[in-house]
């Protein structure tokens, strides 16, 4: 499975790239705009987005833009933002899934694993 990462913090990105260098999976990493449209083009089986990107919500706009290009793959919100407001947002923005920050790996490998069979 492909996973497309979008996130600029490079701890979380470090984080997760250990945990997929465990599995049989392949990780993209986007760490701005530019670089995840282009990494569109990868065919991911499943997208990851942190919410905040350059301390803006920039990934409330992405759920949209994806499916506008025809992706019809799981879209998982990566957020430190964990009010109800914040959560309600993620999914009115079009995420099939939060994952909340700080997160464990076994927390992001649960996640991975309930879409491995969509893939």
């Amino acid at each position: 499975m492909r996973i497309l990462y979008m996130d600029d913090e490079p701890n979380d990105i470090h984080l997760v790239d250990l945990y997929v260098q465990s599995t049989p999976h392949e990780l993209i990493v986007a760490e701005n705009m530019e670089k995840f449209d282009a990494s569109l083009d990868s065919q991911p089986d499943l997208i990851l987005i942190d919410i905040m990107i350059n301390r803006a919500r920039v990934g409330l706009q992405l759920p949209q833009k994806v499916r506008q290009q025809g992706f019809n793959v799981p879209l998982v919100a990566v957020t430190g933002l964990t009010t109800a407001d914040d959560l309600r947002n993620c999914q009115v923005a079009g995420f099939d899934h939060v994952l909340t920050k700080p997160f464990s790996i076994l927390q992001l490998a649960n996640v991975i694993k309930r879409y491995e069979s969509q893939s």
